[in-house]
């Protein structure tokens, strides 16, 4: 038989204010020293989104100057190319890259 948890305010304030600050479930479980399941259905029951995943923050890309460009027909530039159009998928009409 599962033990019954007693969440106190102050529990509840420590799991909403961890959460908040972007902590995981299992790190929140873990300062209550609590299991990960009974966090997230305390915070359910706290009102708090079902899904509230930490998206991480998109990756800048750096261009390479002292790339040399790719030549024409190779599969990362044609996909470029045809993306969204009547012809997406269609092999480039002349047989380069096999």
């Amino acid at each position: 038989m599962p033990i019954a948890i007693a969440w106190t305010q102050s529990s509840d304030t420590r799991l909403l204010s961890l959460r908040a600050r972007g902590f995981p479930w299992y790190a929140v479980a873990a300062d209550l020293r609590v299991g990960r399941n009974a966090v997230i259905e305390r915070a359910r029951r706290l009102g708090l989104p079902p899904l509230t995943r930490i998206q991480p923050p998109p990756r800048a890309t750096v261009e390479r100057v002292d790339r040399q460009p790719l030549p024409p027909g190779h599969p990362i530039c044609w996909q470029a190319i045809t993306n969204g159009t009547s012809i997406e998928g269609e092999p480039y009409p002349y047989p380069v890259f096999l």
